[in-house]
Formats: structure tokens, C-alpha cells, sequence
């Protein structure tokens, strides 16, 4: 039969030879409608209702026509389909106004990509975003419970009623103890993150929250507590302030009492600060034995010393054949934290090995992190300087496109610094560049 069929949007990208699907004839750019009746609102659709034995696919063709094609398959056995995106419906959109939003400090004239606000569950089922709960409809609710999307990444902030919904600066974020309470009773855990706001969410508040959130245990796996970040693109926004050195030693200090307190209690240290506090008091990060199996790292907690556990597993060439000059480029809070293996790297024979730490203009002095280095910095940062034979960058500073934030290629950057440019991910791949220099 021909039907026509509107705004289908979970169209496939690939087919795996010889896979269920392929014995069945389906092919890239048709779109998987609905198994078993169900219609598809995005990945997680797929795999929840393609689990079983019997299936009916809906199956739309380029050419408008659909199939309805019935088969039996073990129920863990794949389909072998890929799709173009995960998500075959809209993005579930932010219904916040948080003080401290970072896309709200982005200058204008960025991608329009880098100042979307999501806020969507599926994302934090698929990939570990934060997301806050203020948007959920009644069908999210049920949803969630019935496909089982546990864990969650939840944005607490503050356990406080009045303090979260002005923080979030939407009345719904006062509903957050309700919230809980509900995952708890429907055996959703979450991971947490608080964003520190200066005499916000600080002090007392925070031990609050932090208690709070503890009594959740273990459905409330893990929190993190990271400083809010500051740009200099903040007109017409609410007035905060950085953590100070001062403040970053202080809660250094409590927050070892209060892990040691959870080790005691639940065998885990339960919550854990971002490295970018540890940078702030110029102390070390703890060791990489203190981030237990690092539940947030993507979150920036235990970066460093993931990364300086893998370095200290690396071993690094005594010379180079001949002579070579290697610039590394990073932030200051790189710069502080990667010392050792900067100084490991300067004493390799024949190699001139310099590190450049690169001012944020474009955000601003108050933006440390490697991550959001950006192209047009980096040329500012180095034009006319003596680079070498090559530029080290940490892959994170790009795309998957090779661009930086502020839409600079990294061809541009290249030949606007007449150098080559090596990315790195990780101190493996570091140690393979000057073994690979060394053999050269």
C-alpha cells in the first residue's frame, strides 16, 4: 500500500550487512515508524520495544510507500539499525532562567547550536546531561517509570525550596523534595550536581542540600559540587561573583570531613568537589584512588587525576634522534595541574618542549578551563612566538568538525600561526607523539 506519512523523523542511517534488518530488506534513509504499534519518539523508543520476540515494524520508503513486516527474533537480538539521530521528536527545551546559565553569558554572533537549552530527559537517560525536572509532563513521569530510565543526571543546586526556585528562577524548581521523593519510590537513581553560587547556595545552604541529598542514599548515587562559571558577556543578568581562594581552601577543608563522615557510613565518599575548586586554593587533587570508580567525570570531578593516573602508566623516550622544538598550548588551570608531565617532557634529549597558557579573551579572566579555549585566543595568544615544529592542543578545544567554540577552524588557526598542529586526548596519546617524534 501507499500512505503518506508526516514529519517522520527516525530515518536510518545504516544498516549492518548480514543483520535482521538487512535480512528484511530495509535500507538507509528508510524510516522506522512504529514496532509493534508503538509510534517512535526517539532511540530509546527503539531499543525498549524492539526487546521482545514478535515484531510488526511500520516502515516508511522514500518513495511514500510502507511496509508492514512481521518477524520473530530472540528478544536481545539487534536489528542491526543506526539512525541518523536519537531523538525522532523535538528536543525538550529549558523552561528555566538560571542566574548562572553559561549559554545566557555567550557573546553574540555564536552558533545558534551553542546557545540551545535543553532539558531533556532522554539526554540524561543516553548521555548523562543535567537536567533539572521542571518541564516533565505527566506522560514524562509515567514514562520514565515504566522504560526504567535510571540512572538520571539531576541539577539540584539547593534542597531549599525558596533558594532552588530562584536559582532555576522558575516557581517550579521549588518542587525538587517532591521530586525525589517520587524517584526514590519508583527505583530512578540519579547522580547530582550542585553549581556553587557565591552567598546563594553556599554556607549553610549548602550543608543542607548536601545532607539532604545524603539521606537519599543510595538512590541518590553520587553529587557533585562544581563553582559557578562567569563570563564576561553577563549585562542584564543577576549579579554573582567567582569562589574565592579563600573560600575554595575552606570548603576543601569541610568537604573532606564530610566524605570521610559518608565513607564511615555507606562505604563511598558519596559526593565530591570539581577539580576546578583544587585549582582556585592551589592545592593537589586528590588521589585518583579518592574518586572510587569516578561517578561524574564528565562533570569535570577527577579529570586530573584520571589523567595523571594514566600518566604515571607512561613511560617517555630518553632522546629524540634529532632535534625537535614541541609548543604545548593550554589554559592556566591545565598549566597548574600538568606540571609534572611538562617537566618530564623538558628533560627528553633534543627536545625543546614549551608551554604557552592561553589568556581567555573571548569569555573572559575568569574562564580557566582547557575546554573553552578558543581559535581566535589561541592566535592571539601566539602570533609571532617561535612554535616549532609542532602546536599540541587537547582535542577537547574542537568539534568533531575541528572547530572551536567561536566557529575558528583549526586549518585556520594552523595557517594563521604557520604551524602544524597535533591534537591530544589524553596522556597516552601524548606519550605516542613523543615516541612517534622519537623514532622519527
Amino acid at each position: 500500500m501507499v500512505v503518506t506519512l508526516l514529519n517522520l523523523v527516525a530515518k536510518i542511517k545504516d544498516v549492518a550487512v548480514g543483520s535482521l534488518a538487512d535480512e528484511l530488506g530495509l535500507e538507509p534513509n528508510d524510516e522506522l515508524v512504529a514496532i509493534n504499534g508503538h509510534r517512535l519518539r526517539d532511540i530509546v523508543d527503539y531499543y525498549y520495544y524492539s526487546d521482545v520476540s514478535s515484531l510488526a515494524l511500520t516502515v516508511g520508503k522514500p518513495d511514500g510507500e510502507v511496509w508492514i513486516i512481521e518477524t520473530e527474533k530472540e528478544p536481545d537480538e539487534p536489528l542491526g539499525i543506526t539512525f541518523f539521530q536519537v531523538l525522532f521528536n523535538r528536543v525538550k527545551s529549558c523552561a528555566n532562567q538560571c542566574m548562572f546559565c553559561f549559554e545566557d553569558q555567550m557573546p553574540k554572533g555564536m552558533r545558534p547550536s551553542l546557545k540551545e537549552k535543553d532539558d531533556d530527559y532522554r539526554l540524561s537517560f543516553l548521555y548523562g546531561n543535567f537536567i533539572t525536572l521542571t518541564n516533565l509532563s505527566k506522560s514524562d513521569w509515567q514514562r520514565i517509570s515504566e522504560q526504567r530510565l535510571t540512572p538520571l543526571y539531576l541539577s539540584v543546586h539547593a534542597t531549599d525550596p525558596k533558594v532552588r526556585a530562584r536559582l532555576l528562577g522558575n516557581p517550579k524548581g521549588a518542587q525538587i523534595r517532591e521530586q525525589l521523593d517520587w524517584l526514590r519510590e519508583h527505583q530512578i537513581q540519579v547522580h547530582c550536581q550542585v553549581v556553587l553560587c557565591p552567598e546563594e547556595n553556599d554556607g549553610q545552604v549548602l550543608i543542607s542540600t548536601l545532607e539532604d541529598l545524603k539521606g537519599y542514599w543510595p538512590n541518590v548515587l553520587s553529587v557533585a559540587v562544581v563553582p559557578v562559571g562567569l563570563t564576561k558577556h553577563r549585562a542584564a543578568l543577576p549579579s554573582l561573583r567567582s569562589v574565592t581562594h579563600d573560600e575554595a581552601k575552606r570548603l576543601i577543608a569541610w568537604f573532606a570531613e564530610f566524605q570521610t563522615a559518608c565513607l564511615g557510613e555507606f562505604g563511598t565518599r558519596f559526593a565530591w568537589l570539581s577539580d576546578e575548586f583544587y585549582y582556585l586554593a592551589r592545592q593537589e587533587v586528590p588521589s585518583s584512588e579518592e574518586y572510587e570508580d569516578y561517578p561524574q567525570l564528565e562533570n569535570g570531578v577527577g579529570m586530573v587525576a584520571s589523567f595523571l593516573e594514566e600518566l604515571a602508566q607512561c613511560s617517555w623516550p630518553g632522546g629524540l634522534r634529532s632535534p625537535r622544538h614541541v609548543t604545548a598550548a593550554t589554559a592556566s588551570m591545565g598549566a597548574y595541574f600538568l606540571r609534572s608531565m611538562f617537566d618530564d617532557l623538558s628533560r627528553v634529549e633534543n627536545l625543546q618542549f614549551c608551554v604557552e597558557v592561553i589568556k581567555s579573551n573571548f569569555f573572559g579572566p575568569l574562564v580557566t578551563a582547557t575546554g573553552l579555549i578558543t581559535g581566535a585566543d589561541l592566535i592571539a595568544s601566539l602570533k609571532g612566538k617561535e612554535l616549532g615544529d609542532y602546536l599540541v592542543l587537547p582535542a577537547v578545544t574542537v568539534n568533531q568538525d575541528l572547530v572551536f567554540l567561536d566557529d575558528v577552524h583549526l586549518e585556520d588557526v594552523a595557517r594563521e600561526l604557520n604551524v602544524k598542529i597535533r591534537l591530544i586526548n589524553g596522556a597516552p596519546a601524548m606519550a605516542k607523539f613523543i615516541t612517534e617524534l622519537a623514532e622519527g
